[in-house]
């Protein structure tokens, strides 16, 4: 982002916020090892668990992944982290996801904003996996 010499740096810095959200959910928060046999999920695996469907071609939504994450906390201060909380994060998501072309449409405040809110919402869901894991 700081960077006055890279024409390209606020789709750069986006991209970057994009692949940390997406190795945190897909690959820490709700990785398709542990959620192959979970119930939440049967429907999305029938194909696989009955042999017709290799599981990379398992798809699985976002929101779906980060609901199976938070509802592994049965104490209270997570009861707040509500369905508007998951949207957030899969519309920070799309967001991310809509920067291919080289004029992204998004000013460096907008950007600047965006990198702090994906900030927090990527350190928050950090900590409560912290919390999970112990």
């Amino acid at each position: 982002m700081e960077s006055s010499e890279n024409p390209d740096k606020l789709r750069h810095c986006l991209i970057s916020l994009r692949t940390i959200l997406e190795y945190l959910i897909d690959d820490q928060l709700a990785p398709i090892e542990k959620i192959k046999n979970d119930e939440m999920f049967k429907s999305e695996f029938k194909k696989y668990h009955q042999g017709k469907q290799e599981i990379h071609f398992v798809k699985v939504s976002r929101s779906k992944k980060i609901e199976y994450f938070t509802n592994k906390f049965e104490y209270g201060f997570l009861e707040e982290f509500t369905r508007n909380d998951i949207q957030y994060i899969c519309d920070c998501y799309s967001v991310l996801c809509n920067i291919h072309q080289p004029n992204i449409g998004i000013t460096e405040n907008q950007v600047r904003s965006l990198k702090i809110k994906t900030g927090i919402t990527i350190w928050l869901l950090c900590y409560l996996y912290k919390i999970q894991e112990k």
